[in-house]
């Protein structure tokens, strides 16, 4: 089976559950950030770089403790502040892990907390979105957008493709493709 279709696949669970909503979506957007955190830290291991996923997955599950407390059981009040408090306390840590840590490498704490904020930080909205009262156009917008924007990607890159975009990460992505993706997304949405 081609392994996009197979990815494809393994995602209906995840619409499912965002659909149903409350704890299964939590539980489903938990599980799909730890395994997408996982790839991006293997991407960069792949080019020779070496991110701290303690620093990563130890913030990431701080952030969702704040999302359940906040978003579960105070219906988004204080928010804002959560979030706050979340990224001073990420950066903080980040950099007393820099400072202190006996490894030369700078970049490994900042590139484990660029997982939890790119990935993590940015997928618990499909959780928040929910909690924020009127969401039925809004957690479709997200699943549509993001749908149109790998199927579109993979379709543009397929047919129009030539030029990489970064080939130690991923070597059959083009430029083309990632073009053909913004593209797609914005038309689906």
């Amino acid at each position: 089976m081609n392994r996009r279709l197979l990815g494809a696949l393994c995602l209906v669970p995840l619409i499912i559950f965002v659909v149903i909503g409350g704890w299964a979506n939590l539980l489903a957007c938990v599980a799909v950030t730890v395994i997408a955190m996982y790839e991006f830290y293997r991407g960069f291991t792949n080019i020779g770089l070496k991110p701290n996923i303690f620093i990563g997955y130890g913030f990431y599950l701080l952030w969702i403790g704040i999302v359940i407390r906040v978003g579960f059981f105070t219906g988004g009040e204080g928010l804002a502040w959560a979030v706050q408090l979340w990224l001073f306390l990420a950066v903080a840590g980040t950099l007393l892990y820099a400072v202190f840590s006996s490894s030369n490498d700078i970049y490994e704490g900042p590139l484990g907390l660029l997982g939890a904020l790119y990935i993590g930080f940015f997928m618990s909205h499909l959780i928040l979105i929910e909690r924020t009262g009127d969401t039925s156009i809004l957690r479709y917008l997200v699943l549509f957008a993001s749908s149109g924007s790998d199927i579109c990607a993979y379709y543009a890159g397929l047919f129009f493709g030539k030029t990489p975009l970064r080939s130690k990460v991923s070597p059959k992505k083009t430029v083309e493709g990632c073009i053909g993706g913004l593209i797609g997304s914005v038309l689906l949405c």
